[in-house]
């Protein structure tokens, strides 16, 4: 029997364990856990006492703990041999390897600038703390290149295959041999066309040849000067390879570069990057700003700006939101993106905003530490201990520099609380008003008057809908009116992909949807059966039932699980009754009528209440302007006499919403007073009946 050496981040104990089981030939394991405390023992130190060969679980939590990685690279210069077992991350792929070092990098300049103010012997313990954060940042990128050559087996899941392949590495206790590279013929170089050049030192990076592709390139470009692209190539080259300096070499390659085309979008994001990381603030903005002048569609482009001024240039913060808020519309905002997104709302008082994109922020990067220490002073401030603690209790184990004696302090276990401590939000019928709800449809008519009813009421809003912009109006107007916590979903109810990944795309904050309001619906056109446009039937079932259908099952399985939950549809009188040239209309509300029914028998077991309301003629709505394709002299019909307003549709929701878990409301028809049926109102006028308030 032989042992080997187990090691991994002490997150991964369940993964290590099922690798563990899955080896079999005698091999014994011996299991070396890594913590991520600031005093605690680093992997190189425990791979002394093991002298079999080692298995690392390479991991994001193992890529993103100090304590694994500190002096590693110094270890695998020895006489061991080593494993790599990768689980969610491949560090053969160069992105995958540049996307750790970013957070590197972003992890020792967050610590730098957040956390600068202690006692004497806080700040000792934070110097120490930074300075292992700073050496690993400096490391890393050789380190992860090390990584990558190392015989390794994919583990989504212990496969026969990735079980073979360590025991084949366990056996022989040595790492296979690298594929040898082919035959370089200098003469062959000075032959290759600048496209073959740049394929096959690229080819030979990947491989972990980095000296052998950098003279390719560098004697492809000294060959043919006039080809602008290869001499960027080299420069990216050198800005990987060589890190000394501040990326010197390379910042000389890319101005010459530069001189010659001095909007190369490449060149100039690259030297933006180059002049950040070497403190040349005003010279990287001027990068920037050249690629957004004739290229502002560049992906990352914002972000880059965004944070480089909010950082580096105080007097200009509002140009920084610019940018930010920019990429964030066009979803392009990394955790870094978000967390400085995030510390500008925060400083105008947008505090919910400041949430929100703080929860986005760690949906990208579950591992980012400043993000939960910010999220725990935002529920401090706002009166909210538990939550608090709870936020800072993630920082800290992320981020041991985060745990202080004054954050301790300040961040402990809450006292009980007086009245005083935190604003009381208005409590519904039902006395829940941490309660979750997501309403389609919600940028217009009944779904847009439901958010404001239900934000009375104290509950957080996921508002979905297709239009961004009236997204954004909606959520600043209940923030404003009600201090709602809300986020927003730009989405077609009608993709069944986009719904589908709905729910895992959400942050973790806004996962676990309490009641769910199929509001999204409409009519289209108004002809009898033989003159209907199929364009306009289609359109109807896929919005009327598709889409009520792809939310339904996104979000109820959630439900099931937690055996609570409601689901609300918002149905018609025309599921009711038929009415001239309203065929297929009629017919999609109908089918929500009997879904409803079959939803409520499959759910019931489950303690999941389901209902529907059925409302007649309703204004203040888009309904008729959307049935009639836009023609509003077709769609006034609703002069002569007073139907329904979307309000008094969203007044009976809140009624339904706000019924205590023991009552299930399962159907509620609402008419005006001079509606009788879909086909009988009282035309004489709207004085009558006409609202007061």
């Amino acid at each position: 029997m032989s042992a080997f050496a187990l090691t991994y981040s002490a997150e991964d104990q369940s993964v290590a364990r099922q690798i563990a089981a899955s080896v079999g030939g005698g091999a014994v394991p011996v299991h070396i856990p890594i913590g991520r405390d600031n005093e605690g023992p680093l992997l190189t130190d425990q791979l002394g006492a093991v002298g079999g060969p080692a298995v690392l679980l390479l991991t994001t939590a193992f890529l993103t703990n100090p304590n694994c990685l500190l002096g590693l690279e110094d270890v695998l210069t020895g006489h061991k041999a080593y494993f790599g077992v990768q689980e969610g991350v491949d560090l053969s792929s160069r992105r995958d390897r540049l996307r750790f070092v970013s957070h590197w990098q972003d992890r020792y300049i967050d610590l730098r600038r957040g956390l600068d103010t202690y006692g004497e012997s806080e700040q000792l313990a934070f110097d120490r703390y930074l300075q292992k954060i700073r050496e690993t940042s400096i490391a890393v990128p050789s380190l992860l290149d090390r990584l990558g050559q190392l015989p390794s087996a994919r583990w989504a899941e212990p496969t026969a295959g990735a079980t073979a392949e360590l025991e084949v590495f366990l056996t022989s206790s040595a790492p296979a041999a690298p594929a040898p590279a082919p035959p370089k013929n200098e003469e062959r170089v000075d032959e290759l066309r600048s496209d073959e050049a740049m394929e096959e030192a690229w080819e030979y990076y990947d491989r972990g040849e980095e000296r052998t592709a950098l003279g390719m390139l560098q004697q492809a470009a000294e060959r043919l000067p006039e080809e602008i692209e290869l001499r960027y190539q080299y420069a990216l080259m050198l800005a990987l390879i060589d890190r000394t300096g501040g990326g010197q070499a390379a910042r000389e390659v890319l101005d010459e570069v530069l001189d010659d085309d001095p909007y190369h979008p490449g060149a100039l994001l690259l030297s933006g990057e180059l002049y950040t990381a070497g403190g040349a603030n005003e010279r990287a903005r001027n990068d920037y700003e050249r690629v957004y002048e004739f290229a502002p569609d560049t992906p990352g482009l914002r972000e880059k700006l965004g944070v480089l001024v909010a950082e580096h240039f105080a007097a200009q913060k509002v140009t920084a939101r610019q940018y930010l808020e920019e990429a964030e519309a066009r979803g392009e905002l990394s955790a870094a993106g978000l967390y400085a997104y995030a510390q500008l709302l925060e400083a105008r008082g947008e505090n919910a905003r400041a949430e929100e994109m703080l929860f986005s922020c760690l949906a990208q990067d579950a591992a980012y530490a400043p993000a939960y220490y910010q999220l725990a002073v935002l529920s401090y401030r706002t009166g909210r201990r538990t939550e608090a603690r709870e936020h800072f209790e993630r920082a800290a184990r992320l981020e041991p520099a985060f745990a202080t004696p004054a954050n301790e302090a300040a961040f402990g276990e809450p006292a009980v609380q007086v009245a005083s401590e935190a604003p009381k939000r208005a409590e519904p019928a039902g006395g829940q008003s941490e309660k979750i709800i997501l309403i389609s449809g919600a940028t217009s008519g009944i779904g847009k008057a439901t958010a404001r009813r239900l934000a009375e009421d104290g509950y957080r809003l996921i508002l979905l809908g297709r239009r961004a912009e009236l997204l954004d109006a909606l959520h600043d107007e209940l923030r404003q009116a009600h201090g709602t916590l809300s986020h927003r979903v730009k989405l077609d109810v009608r993709d069944r992909e986009a719904v589908g990944k709905l729910l895992h795309q959400l942050p973790e904050e806004w996962k676990l949807v309490d009641v769910l309001i199929n509001n999204a619906g409409k009519a289209k056109g108004f002809d009898p059966i033989q003159e209907g446009q199929l364009d306009h039937w289609d359109e109807m079932i896929d919005v009327n039932l598709r889409g009520l259908l792809y939310l339904t099952r996104a979000v109820t399985p959630g439900m099931v699980e937690r055996g609570r939950g409601m689901v609300l549809n918002v149905a018609s009188t025309a599921g009711k009754e038929v009415y001239p040239n309203g065929n297929v209309y009629c017919a999609t509300k109908h089918a929500v009528d009997a879904l409803t029914y079959a939803m409520r028998l499959d759910l019931v077991k489950h303690g999941i209440r389901v209902g529907q309301i059925c409302p007649a003629h309703v204004e203040e709505t888009e309904f008729a302007v959307v049935r009639f394709d836009g023609d509003r002299e077709r769609a006034r019909i609703y002069e002569d006499f007073q139907p329904l307003r979307a309000s008094d549709v969203a007044e009976a929701i809140a009624f339904m919403v706000n019924q205590p878990p023991h009552v299930n409301v399962l159907d509620m028809v609402l008419q005006g007073t001079q509606q009788a049926s879909s086909t009988v109102v009282d035309r004489s006028g709207r004085e009558r009946f006409a609202p007061r308030d």
